[in-house]
């Protein structure tokens, strides 16, 4: 009896540039979503053998994805503040010159 070779995974890099639904998308958590649903694929597809380690990898691979998002939410507000403080900032300075301006 023959036997087929069993196809072995060799993890790299992705080659080729991002799909454009995926390159395209602005909205993080569509992306988190699309990434997770891969998650689930891997361990739900093929003829994957799914055991413990790779459940726990799936669980991990989606706690580093939350990590990643609460990091990302959390610059974004950071962001968000600093540029709330420069527009405030320049808008005084504005104000000032405008004044100093009248003055003169």
């Amino acid at each position: 009896m023959s036997t087929s070779p069993i196809a072995i995974y060799s993890p790299s890099e992705p080659t080729g540039l991002p799909l454009a639904h995926l390159a395209n998308e602005e909205d993080d958590d569509e992306l988190i979503r699309i990434l997770k649903a891969h998650a689930n694929l891997l361990t739900t597809r093929g003829h994957l053998s799914v055991d413990s380690k790779i459940h726990e990898a799936n669980n991990q691979i989606k706690h580093i994805i939350n990590i990643l998002m609460q990091y990302c939410k959390a610059k974004h507000e950071e962001l968000d503040t600093t540029k709330s403080l420069l527009a405030y900032t320049y808008d005084r300075i504005n104000a000032f010159d405008e004044t100093f301006t009248i003055i003169t």
